[in-house]
């Protein structure tokens, strides 16, 4: 994908995939991070080569295991001093403490729905409003402090 996104004319014949000379136009101007999911060790590893990791819905301790785990595959592949995000979806995070701890674990971005702390799953529109107006009183105005 980044050699796609130059700009220039690629082409690639790899083991899984065959792909005819082809350019992308125009080019992208920014760097687009890479985020890797999975949990296998060769999921990791790829993440650790890569700008990222995002999960799927897991406790903070195993979260902040992966971040362990990939950071180490980052110092043996050299990568350590470079941007990581890890995207997580925690199903413990219910308060600021909650956060806090998954921020000095290295967890960078969260993924979540506020709603469902509050009024479970629903499809009616309002307790989602409710929830995350709540969300933004209880944890995202006191996360600053």
């Amino acid at each position: 994908m980044r050699a796609l996104w130059s700009g220039e004319m690629i082409e690639h014949h790899g083991e899984f995939y065959d792909v005819a000379p082809v350019e992308m136009n125009p080019p992208v101007i920014e760097p687009v991070p890479v985020l890797v999911g999975g949990t296998s060790d060769a999921a990791l590893r790829r993440a650790a080569r890569n700008d990222g990791w995002i999960s799927d819905l897991m406790s903070t301790p195993d979260a902040i295991e992966v971040r362990r785990q990939i950071d180490g595959h980052r110092a043996e592949y050299g990568t350590a001093d470079r941007d990581f995000s890890m995207v997580v979806s925690l199903d413990d995070a219910f308060d600021v403490d909650g956060y806090h701890q998954a921020e000095d674990g290295g967890i960078t971005d969260i993924l979540t729905m506020p709603w469902v702390f509050y009024a479970g799953f629903t499809e009616e529109l309002q307790p989602k409003l409710d929830g995350i107006k709540r969300f933004a009183e209880d944890i995202a105005a006191k996360m600053a402090d």
